[in-house]
């Protein structure tokens, strides 16, 4: 197998502004349908307060800090020996190695080319050097070092030199190849994950343009029987000439939907069903927002009342 060249600095220069070209477009477009007025809490999470315990732990042992600086920089200083000894000629073995089950580092130009060795060997000293101290949390409450440790290692992951464009070959290779293609469409991935609303960030789990309704979601004819702020019941009318006297009724979880239950024709459980001569009623959840803070999971059990649609009350 030909091994790959690395792509010349006028390769990438012509591939990137292309990219950025094609990028300033996509930006412009979603920032004119963002309502500007958005604003959300800058830490939701509580993230802050437990990081100034931590900082004011470390403040009163100084001596600790100074040792784990010490020992990271006794740690960079091996691997930049290590370095100036490959760019010798001479045999050196990795001072900090991935753990095997990490996938970001196997491309051969981590270990083959001895800048990204040295980038990535740097990255895994630090990222040890800094879970090392985030574990030591002598003195702060269990959910709060629980805390610092999950940031810790959300923030070591973010920092990842696969992260980065420039430091991470495998990209420039794909950059190199497609001509800045790659670049323009996870750019595009990253505006669809975005509310442009609110400019939340909104990762999603699956691709919305991949269901038709009543193609391959929700496929099986029913109707609305009733509804009020939590729910809406869903009836399906048997497809057999003999009905079945009690009818089935499917209240399926409160973080699912029931459509699981209705996908495709071949797959849809509320299909069969009807098939086989039962009379099928299932509960359709709201997605709750902003207007439902006030109800509490008593609201979903015991079905409090509710006004309908006749301004009266009904109980579900």
């Amino acid at each position: 197998m030909e091994k790959k060249q690395f792509p010349s600095p006028l390769d990438l220069n012509e591939a990137l502004g292309r990219a950025a070209a094609r990028n300033l477009e996509t930006l412009e477009g979603f920032l004119g349908a963002r309502d500007q007025s958005a604003t959300e809490s800058i830490d939701p999470l509580g993230v802050l307060p437990a990081f100034a315990q931590f900082s004011q732990q470390w403040a009163r042992q100084p001596h600790k800090l100074i040792n784990y600086q010490l020992e990271a920089w006794g740690t960079y200083f091996a691997v930049w020996q290590n370095a100036v000894s490959r760019m010798w000629g001479l045999d050196a073995d990795p001072i900090v190695s991935p753990a095997p089950e990490d996938r970001r580092f196997k491309s051969k130009d981590w270990s083959e080319n001895i800048i990204f060795d040295y980038i990535k060997q740097s990255y895994l000293a630090m990222s040890q050097s800094l879970q090392a101290i985030a574990h030591d949390t002598d003195e702060l409450d269990p959910d709060t070092a629980h805390k610092i440790s999950f940031y810790s290692q959300q923030f070591s992951d973010a920092i990842s030199p696969t992260n980065f464009f420039f430091s991470n070959p495998e990209v420039l290779h794909e950059t190199a190849r497609t001509g800045g293609d790659n670049l323009v469409k996870g750019w595009q991935q990253f505006l669809q994950d975005i509310d442009p609303a609110s400019g939340r960030l909104q990762t999603k789990m699956v691709d919305s343009e991949a269901f038709t309704l009543g193609q391959n979601v929700a496929a099986t004819p029913g109707k609305v029987v009733y509804q009020n702020d939590l729910m809406q019941l869903l009836q399906f009318e048997p497809a057999t000439a003999e009905v079945a006297r009690r009818p089935l009724l499917i209240v399926p979880p409160w973080i699912n939907k029931y459509y699981v239950l209705d996908l495709r024709p071949q797959n849809s459980f509320i299909r069969w069903a009807v098939e086989q001569g039962h009379t099928v009623f299932i509960v359709s959840w709201v997605n709750p927002d902003a207007s439902l803070a006030a109800k509490d999971f008593a609201d979903y059990v015991f079905g409090r009342r509710a006004p309908d649609a006749a301004g009266t009350c009904a109980v579900f």
